[in-house]
């Protein structure tokens, strides 16, 4: 959950039910942290879910923590190096956006000789 009026804090609760703000890059669920307020170690058990790209066509992917904008740029970069490749952007576990995903062969391929000027 992002902490309102803020560009880059995140809020994160730890086992104990205590609350943290962190700026970017915030844990990861399951990580380990020390709680100012217990003085122990506890675990994370909510924070804002990584931004993460991930090629379909080749083994190309990147962590981005809460960079969305970073990870778009990188998509797009990939997208130019490789225009038939198809790159989705996790938000989490779930796909927010995908680069691609058109099919090849509707692209319309004319001839040389069947161009023709429109005026």
């Amino acid at each position: 959950m992002k902490v309102e009026g803020t560009k880059s804090n995140f809020m994160v609760l730890y086992s104990c039910y205590h609350t943290r703000v962190f700026k970017a890059p915030a844990p990861k669920i399951g990580e380990v942290m020390w709680c100012v307020r217990c003085r122990k170690e506890v675990v994370v058990m909510k924070a804002p879910p990584e931004i993460r790209i991930k090629c379909d066509d080749c083994s190309y992917g990147r962590g981005f923590g809460t960079a969305r904008l970073n990870a778009e740029i990188q998509a797009a970069k990939h997208r130019l190096g490789n225009p038939t490749h198809t790159v989705h952007l996790y938000d989490g576990y779930k796909i927010a956006y995908t680069f691609g995903h058109r099919n090849q062969s509707e692209i319309s391929m004319m001839q040389v000789s069947d161009q023709e000027i429109p005026f």
